[in-house]
């Protein structure tokens, strides 16, 4: 008996947009990437190496360490030693509010960028456990410096990651992607559909393209 799974219309259309996003991704100035949970925003972050590899003519992966500076939730969790001593400050503070760990966390990497040679910042998910007044003011903030950062040519762009309106409209940005193909305004304005639960835990997409590597 084969143990082969089948994929749904929906799976392969979501593969297929994923692959149409990381084919078209401009480094180059600020993009917001938004799109429900499960579309794959994840995964097209992790794959930025390789397509900073292509847009550079790099013959391979490693050599884009370094180029990429990011900060996500996972990386608030997680151990990060490609970070070295500054891998500490990846991780939240329990004692601290966590709208405060957000604010510090990416203050600290903006300021590491700074001083460094990354060439493109990653920001994702930044909103997560803070109020909408604090979210208007961190995104505010990432503005304000991802703006002077490129007008200064310390790095060339950033990728936004966000489920946050208030946060689209108020970071400036030259690139608007949304994993479900909406534009910018289709998706300010669209109407909220519950998410099908029983579907984000089946997670039919992380399968499909397991199977597809094979």
């Amino acid at each position: 008996m084969s143990d082969e799974r089948t994929y749904g219309k929906d799976t392969v259309e979501k593969y297929d947009r994923i692959i149409k996003v990381f084919k078209n991704f401009d480094p180059e100035g600020i993009t917001i990437l938004t799109g429900n949970n499960g579309s794959g925003k994840s995964l097209l972050r992790k794959q930025l190496p390789f397509a900073f590899r292509q847009y550079f003519g790099l013959d391979h992966v490693n050599k884009t360490k370094g180029m990429i500076a990011s900060t996500s939730m996972e990386a608030r969790t997680n151990s990060n030693p490609e970070w070295g001593a500054l891998s500490g400050m990846m991780q939240d503070t329990e004692w601290i509010a966590t709208s405060q760990n957000t604010f510090n966390l990416i203050h600290e990497l903006l300021d590491a960028v700074e001083k460094g040679k990354s060439k493109y910042v990653v920001i994702d998910e930044y909103e997560i456990g803070c109020s909408e007044e604090t979210i208007l003011a961190i995104a505010k903030y990432i503005s304000s410096r991802l703006k002077k950062m490129i007008a200064e040519k310390r790095i060339m762009g950033a990728l936004i990651i966000t489920h946050s309106r208030i946060g689209v409209k108020n970071i400036e940005h030259d690139h608007f992607v949304n994993m479900e193909g909406l534009s910018e305004k289709e998706w300010i304005n669209r109407k909220i559909v519950p998410t099908d639960l029983d579907a984000l835990d089946t997670n039919e997409l992380f399968f499909y393209i397991r199977d597809r590597q094979k």
